[in-house]
């Protein structure tokens, strides 16, 4: 079966999609606001309006009042709810479409990490407001408590309660091989080769097997056997692994999770309204192949945020405002490469970029959206294709928005008699319009978005230094032997391309990062599935396909106290019923096409270079480049000018995807710890 072809994430309209910065590329010029990782902001459309007749018109250009019977549901989920406005119409309550989002949520991203989102809004706010607050994942403590659950369980006086989540567990594990199958086709469809369909499913099959005897399921005789091999060798040689190694592992990994993001619910609009056709028309004879290529296979939303301009404010739960962002997101992709570097120019004012140095309390100057339109601007009416100096584009773009400061005007791209500038003082406009006339564009900006991370990496580093230091060279030459004994006595795989110490050392901290401080939960693991009398037990519910590797091993188990505790807080819950939720199709297609964004390695690259190179390049007993050598140089200092349109790194981006895929097949366990 020959390997598919990634497929783009739909934007027609009526599924959802990611929006704004993070799909429209040069997410590095955020690094300029000390951030990492571009905010992700998801467009939910929650329903549809297909008749212009159905939108009320307000004071406010941009902003409508929905009739509610002109509405029509897409998601079974969405609250769409009446209110009366002051003229007794029936219209769509916005606010309650966005409250419904606003929600407290955990997650966990095992075995290091795990997130609590906090998500808010209000009704002068477009979005629903998420912030992710990420910790340090207590594996070793999870899995002590799920142990000792799973021991309670398992008690005489317990018996009727444990019959019944045995067979939760076992409808369970029936349902979840064809629901993980179904899951990774979705995936798939645009982002993975199907050929790598088949082993994911063997990869969970396995994992999911080891959780058995929790209920009652023996393991095959093989995998015991593995299973048993490989603690008999960590609890001989656990002396060499510390969990300090993993601990510091996820608190870097930690750096590349989103901490911000938006969901923004929104109706599709199946129509051009009538005051946009201006702006179609101007854009059909100014850019006539965008026009062609764009306007026919996208359409507008509507999201509800109240303009704060429109009377009575009882109306305000009523209001939503315009939204462009499929239309702005496409041409964005459409972006050629000079309009690129400007973009990525232009960018670099947004946010605290562009606050007066010595008034820190007065608001934003510059609006991200002012830089948007701004841009839009200059690609519809300049002709910068011939310019070849991000110099000049500097200038050229420094000079319009210098001047629509001054003018205090800038005019909305796509409504006409809209000015975007209105909203802010002239106070703020004014001191705007001085900064960008003093900026130099020369001038190299230090940055500091890597300065805590490194801190934490020498810190790090200074107690895995000091652990190793103190490992005699006979403990390492005694693992490496028993490890060469372990693999002939289980017959796994030796393909000699491994270094054995290092494999050594990646099970052994594996292992050790969840055993405790007392270094006692694989003891208790035993007792409860290796150690019991079997033979009333059921047999297992998986296939006896071997596992190939003890460094595979070792993963599996690492994760085993994550999966054991989903598993039993899903069976142990009274409304469990062994079947999968069954989401609407709409729902499914949406998440397909975020994922397709999501996952994207232009998407995510520079989160990647930013948060996982310096672990790999400040290493424990290696001495550090100085900055101007090192590969992390320009995201320590640059100017304005550099790395576009890719950001710093490799470029082409061609080589800088090799870099990347090279980075992440790396590992913790490099020669400087070995020899």
């Amino acid at each position: 079966m020959g390997a598919s072809h990634p497929t783009p994430a739909i934007i027609t309209g009526d599924q959802a999609f990611v929006t704004g910065s993070t799909v429209e590329k040069q997410q590095y010029v955020r690094h300029f606001a000390n951030e990492i990782i571009q905010d992700i902001d998801i467009m939910i459309v929650e329903g549809y309006i297909e008749s212009f007749e159905t939108l009320i018109p307000t004071t406010a250009p941009g902003f409508v009042q929905v009739k509610f019977d002109g509405v029509q549901r897409l998601r079974k989920e969405a609250v769409l709810e009446a209110k009366e406005n002051i003229r007794g119409v029936a219209c769509l309550n916005g606010l309650k479409i966005k409250e419904k989002h606003a929600k407290n949520e955990e997650c966990d991203a095992p075995p290091f990490s795990t997130a609590k989102i906090h998500s808010t809004t209000e009704v002068g706010k477009a979005s629903v407001a998420l912030v992710s607050h990420v910790d340090i994942y207590h594996s070793d403590q999870q899995f002590r408590q799920i142990l000792n659950t799973i021991k309670w369980q398992q008690q005489p006086e317990q018996e009727p309660y444990f019959q019944q989540i045995k067979q939760k567990y076992k409808d369970c594990c029936l349902q979840f091989m064809p629901f993980l199958k179904q899951f990774l086709e979705l995936l798939n469809t645009s982002l993975f080769q199907s050929l790598m369909i088949p082993s994911e499913i063997a990869a969970a099959s396995k994992i999911i097997a080891l959780t058995g005897p929790a209920y009652n399921h023996r393991l095959h005789k093989s995998h015991q056997q593995q299973i048993r091999s490989l603690l008999d060798f960590y609890d001989k040689h656990k002396q060499l692994a510390t969990p300090k190694i993993y601990k510091a592992f996820s608190q870097h990994g930690n750096y590349a999770f989103p901490t911000l993001g938006d969901n923004v619910p929104c109706l599709q609009l199946r129509f051009w309204p009538d005051d946009i056709k201006p702006f179609l028309e101007r854009f059909r004879q100014q850019r006539p192949f965008l026009y062609e290529k764009i306007i026919p296979s996208t359409s507008m939303h509507i999201i509800a945020k109240w303009s704060d301009k429109t009377l009575p404010e009882s109306d305000k739960d009523l209001e939503f405002r315009y939204s462009f962002s499929a239309l702005e997101r496409l041409l964005a992709e459409n972006r050629t490469r000079n309009e690129e570097v400007l973009n990525g120019i232009a960018r670099y004012f947004v946010g605290d970029a562009c606050k007066p140095e010595d008034n820190s309390e007065l608001p934003v100057l510059i609006p991200s959206y002012f830089i948007k339109t701004t841009v839009l601007w200059m690609s519809e009416t300049m002709n910068i294709s011939e310019i070849n100096e991000p110099s000049q584009l500097a200038r050229l773009w420094l000079d319009f928005a210098s001047h629509k400061l001054l003018q205090r005007s800038c005019p909305h791209y796509f409504i006409e008699k809209l000015n975007i500038l209105e909203p802010y003082s002239h106070e703020q406009l004014d001191c705007a319009y001085q900064i960008l006339k003093a900026v130099d564009i020369n001038e190299s900006t230090p940055l500091k978005i890597l300065n805590h991370q490194q801190q934490l990496i020498e810190q790090n580093n200074k107690e895995i230094e000091q652990f190793f230091r103190q490992i005699k060279v006979r403990d390492f030459r005694a693992v490496v032997e028993d490890y060469t004994q372990l693999k002939k006595e289980c017959c796994w795989i030796d393909d000699g391309k491994e270094n054995d110490l290092r494999e050594c050392l990646f099970i052994l901290n594996r292992l050790v990062y969840v055993d405790g401080w007392d270094k006692q939960n694989w003891t208790l693991f035993r007792q409860l599935f290796l150690d019991q009398d079997e033979s009333n037990w059921d047999a297992s519910l998986f296939g006896e396909e071997g596992i190939k590797k003890p460094s595979e091993l070792a993963v599996q188990l690492m994760f085993l106290s994550n999966l054991l505790t989903t598993i039993n807080n899903g069976i142990s819950n009274p409304t469990f019923n062994g079947q999968p939720h069954q989401y609407d199709q709409i729902d499914v297609d949406g998440f397909r096409n975020v994922c397709t964004d999501l996952l994207k390695p232009e998407t995510h690259e520079h989160a990647i270079i930013t948060s996982q190179i310096p672990p790999f390049l400040q290493l424990p007993f290696s001495e550090n480049q100085p900055d101007e050598m090192s590969p992390l140089a320009q995201h320590k200092n640059r100017t304005v000018l550099e790395c576009h349109p890719h950001g710093p790194g490799t470029d082409p981006l061609d080589d800088h995807k090799q870099f990347l895929s090279e980075l992440q097949q790396r590992d913790i366990f490099l020669p400087q710890y070995l020899t």
